[in-house]
């Protein structure tokens, strides 16, 4: 029964380090260019809905964007917005996994993960 519980952790700490291995950091400075959109809860694209996205030059893998939904994280989206509008230094992380760039198609969009704001 206690080889089972090892087995077990093992393979939890493994998916772990897997999920991490798909993940950026990229630090966002006062200077760069961004662009930030919003879509309404009526978008066309219901994959689009409530979803607000963040255009940054500093982005990789591909990525040209970060996404997030408001209503499912609205403190990182409150966080994410005071970096933007105090114009700080801030850091982001974000998935780079196929699977889940833009839901409603676009595969150059990453989910975002975390935001910290460099005071």
């Amino acid at each position: 029964m206690k080889r089972i519980g090892l087995a077990a952790a093992a393979v939890l700490l493994l998916s772990c380090g897997i999920a991490q291995a798909d993940e950026r950091v990229t630090t966002i400075t006062p200077d760069m260019a961004l662009q930030l959109r919003a879509h309404s809860a009526s978008h066309g694209t219901v994959g689009a809905r409530k979803m607000q996205m963040l255009y940054a030059p500093t982005l990789e893998d591909g990525c040209t964007s970060v996404y997030l939904y408001a209503d499912d994280d609205i403190v990182m989206y409150a966080t994410l917005m005071k970096a933007v509008t105090i114009k700080s230094t801030f850091v982001l992380i974000y998935d780079t996994a196929p699977a889940r760039r833009g839901p409603w198609g676009d595969p150059l969009s990453c989910p975002l993960t975390s935001v910290t704001i460099k005071l």
